[in-house]
């Protein structure tokens, strides 16, 4: 009878040990390459020409030394400017994206909408599933605020792309964002055998 118990034991402990080798948490690895802005690296920013976009403003911050800073001025809608980045060749699993943002009390959002939007891209380029975080608009965060989405990246999933939205609504939008610590982690995802 011992002897039955301890073979199952072992055969659990086997069992569990190799189901460990099949799921594989990456909760600690952020897949983003300068997620606290402390360089200009890692990052493709485009948008509307006039407005400043800094890459490694020393204003503000929400850990370490520099944030990414826009100042909309002048704007009309779909003056929208975009920070980005793609990952490429993630395993299947769940997700979690996020990113700290801050609007200053003296230069509040105006008719100006501020998000986190990750976008699931297939083998032929195309956008499978977009997901979109919470927005701010027409106010001040003076606080720092955590913008996140999370979702299950599926089977034909090519790349991922990341992006720190700033998009005006209407006419007059204005406004200074600051955008740090930014984040992309695959916190439970199954190894290929």
């Amino acid at each position: 009878m011992r002897r039955k118990v301890g073979l199952l034991l072992a055969f659990l402990f086997v069992f569990t040990c190799g189901a460990g080798v099949m799921l594989s948490s990456y909760a600690e690895e952020n897949l983003l390459k300068n997620p606290g802005f402390e360089g200009t690296d890692g990052w493709n920013v485009w948008g509307k020409e006039t407005w400043l976009k800094d890459l490694g403003s020393r204003e503000e911050k929400h850990s370490g030394n520099r944030s990414y800073k826009v100042v909309i001025k002048e704007a009309t809608p779909w003056d929208s400017t975009i920070a980005e980045q793609i990952v490429k060749d993630l395993p299947e699993g769940r997700f979690e994206a996020s990113a700290w943002v801050m609007i200053p009390q003296k230069t509040p959002l105006v008719n100006t909408l501020v998000y986190l939007e990750l976008f699931l891209v297939g083998e032929d380029g195309a956008d499978l599933k977009k997901f979109q975080s919470s927005q701010y608009n027409n106010q001040a965060v003076p606080l720092w605020q955590k913008l996140t989405v999370s979702g299950t990246i599926p089977p034909g999933v090519k790349s991922v792309k990341y992006w720190l939205v700033v998009a005006p609504q209407k006419e007059d939008c204005s406004g200074t964002v600051y955008f740090d610590d930014a984040s992309l982690v695959i916190t439970l995802a199954r190894k290929p055998l």
